[in-house]
Formats: C-alpha cells, sequence, structure tokens
C-alpha cells in the first residue's frame, strides 16, 4: 500500500538509486530492467534524484553553512564534471555509506577529486 511506497521512496532519497535493487518485486518490471540496465547512463531516476539531492543541499547549507554552500557553487562553477561525478556518487550511493558527518565528507570529496584553484 502506501506505507510500503512511502518507504520505497524514503529509502531512494535516503540511500541513492541503488536503494531500488532491494525493491524488485515491488517495482514495475519494465523499470526495474531499465534502471538495472543503465549502469555507466544516467537514467530518469538517477537525474530526478540528482536533482533533490543539489535541492537539498542548496537548502540546508545555504542557511546552516553559507561557507561550504560557496564553495560547493565555486566547485560547480570551475569544475563541473568533478562537482557532477561527486553528486552523482551521493545520487547512486547516498550518504549513509560515510560514518562521520556528510557534509564533511561532501566537502572532502569536492576538494580531493580534482579542485583545482
Amino acid at each position: 500500500g502506501n506505507d510500503q511506497k512511502d518507504q520505497i521512496v524514503s529509502d531512494l532519497l535516503r540511500n541513492g538509486r541503488q536503494a531500488l535493487f532491494k525493491y524488485e518485486d515491488d517495482t514495475i518490471s519494465e523499470i526495474y530492467t531499465y534502471e538495472s540496465t543503465r549502469v555507466q547512463e544516467e537514467s530518469p531516476l538517477l537525474k530526478l534524484i540528482k536533482q533533490d539531492v543539489e535541492e537539498t543541499w542548496d537548502t540546508l547549507l545555504s542557511q546552516s553553512q553559507p561557507e561550504i554552500m560557496l564553495f560547493f557553487n565555486k566547485v560547480k562553477d570551475e569544475n563541473y564534471s568533478h562537482f557532477d561525478n561527486v553528486l552523482r556518487r551521493v545520487a547512486e550511493y547516498g550518504t549513509t555509506y560515510t560514518k562521520s558527518s556528510s557534509i564533511l565528507s561532501l566537502a572532502l570529496q569536492m576538494v580531493i577529486h580534482g579542485y583545482r584553484r
């Protein structure tokens, strides 16, 4: 019912697109197959999750951590490919794989993986 749908949506938003693969029996088979064969390309679902992740960063960080948001925007402007790789990783796998602060983890990923002054 609706509780199961809410659980799946919540899981996808928290744990990324990979969470979908726990719900094969609850997913329309054509969509499940399409998503499971789109490993290297961006699927429509992954694009939607990326959009949600970026909007969440903007909403949360603009108020509470404006310096970090400015840094993310600088990376996005100066090295979009790298910014998009970090965003895609979060949309694909979520942030629950980090044991430390997910904001700190994201900031470190922005610094470590290809940011150039």
